[in-house]
């Protein structure tokens, strides 16, 4: 089995470099919801993925009424901050509705095609297999499939997709690195073919990985908080002033960092 994750705000500060060495091959996380949210650990926990050498995404969690597609697309680019979408394709999470399924599911729609235009990398889509059924009816199957199914041994697939590519089979699960619960996640294949998937995570008719085309600095400099760090020895460390780190790494209290916690250096 080759296992991963996916987190949110909830799990709080996490020590990515644990979780790698736990066996977490791959991880999604939560970058923003509806029209206006963005997850507030979402860049914590990108570069904390991207540190620890784990392959990464984003998700959206969906709108359950009716917020517009090019809006909500809009939030989770803004979320992104310029970053890429990673070595995995990013998500709609797509699983509550509380108006009529055909107006979100169209909403649903443009999320995914403008999302996809934007990254130049086509999404997957994230569901149950209930609402799978009672809400797509197998609208979106165009879409890879990242299906949410517990306590089973296979998961269900919902109507109009033939396979799952990622599976979360449990919200209750431990990870060392993490307080308390986390979701736990598998991929439908090898290590060489979660490999392979993600080299073959393109737009179609691009040649090259989009991760490859987006321009970017020299690589960004992070540091991982020791026992006995401080925000002012870091500074001194690498010459940048407390209130330089803490605005860059959106710190409000200068004397509140723990070990573990991976900050950016301006």
């Amino acid at each position: 089995m080759v296992k991963g994750i996916d987190v949110s705000v909830y799990q709080g500060t996490i020590h990515w470099n644990l979780v790698k060495k736990s066996g977490i091959a791959f991880a999604f996380a939560k970058a923003s919801e509806g029209i206006a949210l963005k997850d507030p650990n979402f860049s914590a926990n990108w570069y904390g993925m991207e540190d620890a050498d784990i392959y990464h995404g984003a998700y959206h969690y969906f709108g359950s009424q009716k917020d517009s597609g090019k809006a909500q697309a809009q939030n989770f680019l803004e979320a992104l901050d310029g970053k890429s979408y990673g070595n995995l394709p990013p998500v709609l999470d797509f699983e509550k509705c509380l108006i009529e399924p055909s107006v979100l599911v169209q909403e649903a729609q443009v999320w995914l095609q403008t999302v996809e235009e934007a990254l130049k990398v086509k999404p997957l889509v994230y569901t149950n297999p209930s609402f799978g059924n009672s809400t797509i009816q197998g609208a979106l199957s165009d879409y890879d499939l990242w299906v949410a199914n517990y306590e089973v041994s296979q998961p269900s697939i919902p109507a109009g997709w033939n396979q799952w590519t990622f599976w979360q089979y449990s919200d209750t699960g431990s990870v060392n690195g993490i307080e308390g619960y986390v979701d736990l996640d598998q991929f439908n294949g090898s290590w060489e073919a979660l490999q392979q998937y993600v080299r073959q995570q393109k737009h179609s008719g691009d040649v090259e990985n989009v991760e490859s085309e987006v321009p970017s600095a020299s690589p960004e400099k992070t540091c991982v908080v020791e026992p006995g760090d401080t925000l002012t020895s870091i500074g001194q460390r690498f010459g940048v002033s407390v209130s330089a780190l803490a605005e860059y790494n959106h710190i409000a209290d200068p004397n509140l960092i723990q070990v573990g916690q991976i900050l950016r250096i301006p």
